[in-house]
């Protein structure tokens, strides 16, 4: 199991750019806006060693908004994951389907040139 860790939220970067920083991300609704702000978060936010944000950006966003200083995240290894360091069934284990997505976009933007990560960018 990935350890739970605290970063402050300034030190985040949402990766932007590709096309695919905004991909099924949105931002939060009022409704759950209110829920981070009354209980915190349900599970922590995924971000790389070098602090870009993996999944969780609009929770970020949230907690930015709601002048958080730190939140709670959990360090996701990208190159371990590239180099099949981790069975599929454990990574189905340690991530949520919503998180899955979010490193499968972080794959996509490590090893896929620019222009083709702009190519298969959905808004394109």
């Amino acid at each position: 199991m990935v350890e739970t860790l605290r970063r402050r939220c300034a030190e985040l970067r949402i990766v932007s750019g590709s096309g695919w920083a905004d991909f099924e991300i949105g931002d939060l609704d009022e409704g759950s806006r209110r829920q981070i702000a009354e209980h915190g978060l349900a599970r922590p936010i995924g971000i790389t060693e070098a602090n870009e944000v993996v999944f969780g950006e609009g929770v970020l966003r949230a907690c930015r908004d709601l002048d958080w200083v730190e939140i709670p995240v959990r360090v996701v290894d990208l190159d371990g994951i590239i180099a099949g360091k981790y069975s599929p069934q454990a990574l189905r284990e340690e991530f949520a389907s919503d998180e899955r997505a979010g490193v499968r976009r972080a794959i996509l933007r490590r090893v896929l040139p620019p222009a083709i990560l702009a190519a298969l960018s959905p808004d394109q």
